[in-house]
């Protein structure tokens, strides 16, 4: 397998950074999703904090995760489906600012009000904002939560496209990402 994206296939390293993202993405909507499910503050405290100690470890895999989509080559598209081809690039463009979005407003969140992010006991992140962001508090945490169920959503939308490449269509999409799409170049 190449380590770089040819015209045809998807190479080591957007793969690696896409499934390392996708495991990421979900454990970070269950995580949300657990702390709002918390029938109290006793619940959803453990929640909250490995929720903001996941997120802080991930930054640095999901963020080059975006950079690499948009310097890396992009193989040629399975489809000549003019609108579904739009469609797929803006759900997958949405995904990547909405998550990077999610690294300001997380932090930004925490520290407004008035915390210190703990990093599973081994570091901590002191409020950077200082008390910028105090009264925004709920506003902030509001718009975390919106963005993630958005996440969610674009998510649920990016599992249709690929169950119907992989069920309707028939092509190639799914075995290029598995890693396992045979590339022209290399035969």
């Amino acid at each position: 397998m190449r380590v770089r994206n040819s015209s045809h296939s998807y190479g080591a390293v957007t793969i690696t950074l896409h499934w390392l993202g996708a495991v990421s993405i979900i454990i970070m909507l269950a995580s949300g999703l657990m702390m709002f499910l918390a029938p109290n503050h006793a619940a959803y405290l453990p929640w909250v904090q490995f929720h903001k100690s996941v997120g802080i470890t991930i930054l640095l895999v999901l963020a080059a995760r975006i950079i690499w989509h948009f310097v890396a080559r992009q193989p040629a598209k399975l489809s000549d489906n003019h609108a579904l081809n739009r469609l797929a690039s803006v759900v997958h463009t949405a995904l990547l600012v909405l998550i990077a979005s999610q690294f300001v407003t997380g932090p930004v969140d925490v520290w407004s009000g008035g915390f210190s992010l703990r990093v599973f006991n081994w570091f901590t992140v002191p409020a950077l904002t200082g008390t910028a962001f105090r009264g925004q508090h709920d506003a902030v945490g509001d718009l975390h939560g919106y963005v993630g169920l958005t996440i969610g959503t674009l998510v649920a939308l990016h599992l249709a496209g690929v169950v119907k490449h992989a069920v309707i269509d028939r092509d190639n999409t799914l075995a290029r990402m598995l890693g396992m799409a045979q590339d022209p170049a290399s035969l």
